[in-house]
């Protein structure tokens, strides 16, 4: 009876984890991504585009990995980069085979399956005169210019970028100095933002643009010895040590801004707009706060 009672048992634990099939809902895929269920033959939307050979012509296929960033419906930037090891670091066999890999982009037709176009910043890196191996760090959509930014390092100089998100071709190509280990950078929307500190132990200093013209720095100012900064889609928050200031992208104008960006923890930003709790008080503790 013991033993009928465990095959039972058995049997009933078997029925309750058994998989169930997946449903799809009938929303539109979100950001253009769209789902085949690869147990059946595949339908009408089924596709296959070869990466490596577009991005990462003669590396190994085992030493790449891909990033893609959403552009807008049915459109997504693709790039290639050194496998990971583990999937949190850079293999160290497959250093060597992928040096210099990444500075094709490709605006990937989810829905098609191909390549609307693919270009190699190399080459514009070149026309600065800078033919080293490159190194992509950033590659970001700025849709409400129709906009690609790309920010590079190559021969110990960074180096930012914008294409056309329609064609693949260079907009503007602008030297930002010199690279070094405490390079900051910040993109969200139009604004841009690099940082840097002065020297061991000395002030970060950042410069502001808008990536709609590269050339011009509307904004470079001082902020603090530990380098607090925070981009908004319209201006650049920064911690000095007598208080914040923020900076207007469009004007360079300075103006307080209400809390210390600097004393803030765990802040959320939504719609350009800071939460963070507040410190401890006697009463009413713990009450979200919120600055712009």
């Amino acid at each position: 009876m013991a033993y009928a009672a465990v095959v039972l048992a058995t049997l009933a634990t078997t029925v309750l984890v058994a998989p169930t099939q997946p449903e799809y809902g009938s929303d539109p895929p979100w950001q253009g991504i769209a789902v085949d269920d690869l147990r059946q033959e595949p339908g009408t939307t089924g596709w296959r585009v070869d990466l490596r050979a577009a991005l990462a012509p003669g590396a190994p296929a085992e030493c790449l990995r891909y990033r893609a960033t959403p552009v807008a419906q049915g459109l997504a930037l693709v790039s290639a980069a050194g496998a990971w090891t583990y999937g949190f670091a850079n293999d160290g066999d497959c250093a060597t085979p992928t040096q210099g890999v990444g500075t094709r982009i490709g605006a990937l037709d989810v829905d098609r399956g191909t390549f609307r176009w693919v270009h190699d910043v190399a080459d514009d890196l070149a026309g600065l005169g800078l033919t080293g191996p490159a190194l992509v760090s950033s590659v970001t959509a700025v849709h409400e210019a129709g906009l690609v930014l790309v920010r590079a390092s190559v021969d110990g100089e960074q180096v930012l970028m914008t294409l056309s998100v329609e064609t693949g071709r260079p907009v503007e190509v602008v030297e930002t100095g010199s690279a070094g280990d405490g390079d900051q950078f910040q993109t969200v929307g139009a604004v841009v933002v690099t940082g840097r500190q002065q020297g061991v132990g000395g002030v970060y200093r950042y410069d502001l643009r808008d990536a709609r013209d590269l050339d011009r720095v509307t904004w470079s100012g001082p902020a603090s010895t530990t380098g607090v900064a925070l981009a908004l889609s319209d201006r650049l928050v920064v911690a000095r040590a007598d208080g914040s200031v923020q900076v207007d992208l469009a004007t360079g104008t300075e103006r307080p801004w209400a809390a210390r960006l600097d004393r803030l923890i765990g802040y959320v930003v939504h719609d350009d707009v800071v939460y963070a709790p507040e410190e401890a008080r006697p009463r009413d503790e713990g009450t979200p706060a919120s600055s712009r």
